[in-house]
């Protein structure tokens, strides 16, 4: 009986989050693109892992956000699926580009249209990706387009 109480508490506290709480942590203003849904979501899914793992949440940065937006728009657009976009432009160029200043820095991309929770189950599955999410990064930004994904993180 215990069990099903302590599960009815956490489905009755998950359900009192306020949207655009991903663990704690405001993310209001936080995703450029049309999809925030799914952004938020696979941010909410990226911290859940990294709780399992006794990780701090990662803090969701609008300019990261932005840049991973574009980079999903440009990628559906210009059909391509890479890092590195058609004209050489690397992660760590549009991070530049934007002044974001940092330490280290990954990103993730994927290209699934089944949604949020298959994203990151296919991102925690690949050994490069797993790092990426239960790594020391601090902040993160998350864009989502046409089936598009782009986690990108930082360390300050």
């Amino acid at each position: 009986m215990k069990r099903v109480t302590c599960a009815l508490l956490l489905v009755i506290m998950i359900g009192v989050l306020p949207r655009g709480a991903v663990f704690g942590i405001d993310t209001g203003g936080c995703f450029a693109g049309a999809d925030r849904s799914t952004c938020e979501e696979i941010l909410t899914l990226v911290n859940r892992e990294r709780g399992k793992n006794n990780l701090p949440p990662l803090g969701c940065d609008g300019a990261l956000s932005a840049i991973a937006q574009n980079h999903a728009e440009d990628m559906a657009g210009r059909r391509y699926f890479k890092h590195i976009s058609p004209d050489g432009r690397s992660p760590f160029d549009r991070l530049a580009e934007a002044g974001i200043h940092y330490r280290r820095a990954g990103e993730n991309i994927a290209l699934n249209r089944e949604g949020a929770h298959s994203v990151v189950k296919l991102w925690m599955r690949s050994s490069g990706h797993r790092k990426n999410i239960l790594g020391d990064f601090t902040k993160a930004g998350v864009g989502s387009y046409r089936g598009y994904h782009v986690l990108l993180l930082i360390k300050e």
